[in-house]
Order: structure tokens, then sequence, then C-alpha cells
């Protein structure tokens, strides 16, 4: 069982993305799930974990699919601001049951994956 704290909509795509809760084992994970919208509504598209939500697994990251038709999303400690790849920003999604977020790029681009990971303060410094 799951408990979904966000959505969000991807514009211009017909694609929606859940995020949720779910424990399993002694943790607790978050979970992503794809919906694609058609001409009857929603249809579920995948799911898969981003692990379990503790400071040790944060400001790192996991792909999911390939570039130009996948997600790069993680954890990231309170701390953060903005996470960039390159010249994108992430989607950040703030955690209600710990003082984290979860971060996520829609469908970064080969060139885009060769960039660093960057984890920022509300400063502007680049967190180590």
């Amino acid at each position: 069982m799951y408990d979904t704290f966000e959505t969000k909509i991807v514009e211009n795509q017909n694609y929606g993305y859940t995020f949720s809760y779910s424990q399993v084992g002694e943790g607790e994970h978050y979970i992503i799930s794809e919906f694609k919208k058609g001409k009857y509504g929603w249809r579920f598209v995948k799911m898969y974990g981003g692990g379990v939500i503790t400071a040790d697994n944060a400001n790192g990251g996991l792909m999911v699919g390939g570039p130009d038709n996948g997600t790069y999303h993680g954890l990231a400690t309170s701390d953060v601001y903005e996470v960039t790849l390159g010249h994108l920003k992430a989607e950040l999604i703030s955690l209600e049951v710990k003082d984290m977020k979860v971060w996520m790029f829609i469908n970064p681009t080969a060139e885009d994956m060769e960039n660093e990971l960057v984890f920022i303060d509300e400063n502007g410094k680049v967190l180590e």
C-alpha cells in the first residue's frame, strides 16, 4: 500500500507523475508512477521505486529509462534549494514525513546526462 503526496502533469506531453510513500520492510520508500493521458482518460504506464528515504541516499540520482524517454530522479536534503543538470533545473517536491525533497528531470537528453549533477543551497552555494 502507498500514500500519494504529489501529482505533476507535464505540459504538452500528455504525461503525469504521482509521487507516493510506501512502507517496505523496515524503511519508508518513495515511489514514482507514470501515467499517459489518452482519449478516454489516464492510463498507467510504469512505476519505479526511488529507494529508502534517508539522508544517506540523498544528493545522488537514479536514471530510469534512457535519454530522451526516461527520468532522472533522486532525494535531496532539506538545505538543497535547486538541483541542476547543465542548463536544466529539476522539479523539487517536498516530502511531508521527512525533512527531505524528491527531485526529478523528465526526458533529459544524452547530452544533458553528460553534465554533472549539482545541488545548490538558497544562497547559490554549491553543496558538496
